[in-house]
């Protein structure tokens, strides 16, 4: 397990270890995606000086403007199952597997009764 330092400044100066995030040294899909629009982003600013008229660095402001209401496309997404419904689809499958067991064969079933 990788450590990383975290030094905290405000209110007071704390410092700690923590575990490095998994997404530090291998990133998602969606967020190597997003990550990169970032960086399209904000070079659009590239030779800009001083602040944009909403009084942000052109960077910010380029990138403010242009990934405003966007996300990473649904199938670049990571859909995490909750555990219980883990859980329960494990159940399920030890549940079909017993009906299965438990159902007489088709040679020991009785015969359809006659409606006459």
């Amino acid at each position: 397990m990788t450590l990383q330092v975290v030094v905290r400044r405000r209110p007071r100066l704390k410092v700690y270890l923590r575990a490095l995030p998994v997404t530090a040294e291998s990133p998602k899909d969606a967020q190597l995606e997003r990550r990169s629009a970032f960086g399209e982003a904000a070079t659009e600013a590239k030779g800009k000086r001083g602040l944009a008229p909403d009084g942000l660095p052109w960077a910010a402001h380029h990138v403010k403007e242009r990934l405003r209401g966007t996300e990473a496309p649904r199938e670049l997404r990571v859909v995490r199952v909750p555990k219980w419904r883990e859980e329960l689809e494990g159940f399920r499958l030890a549940l079909e597997l017993l009906r299965r067991l438990a159902a007489p064969r088709a040679s020991q079933r009785s015969p359809p009764k006659s409606y006459t």
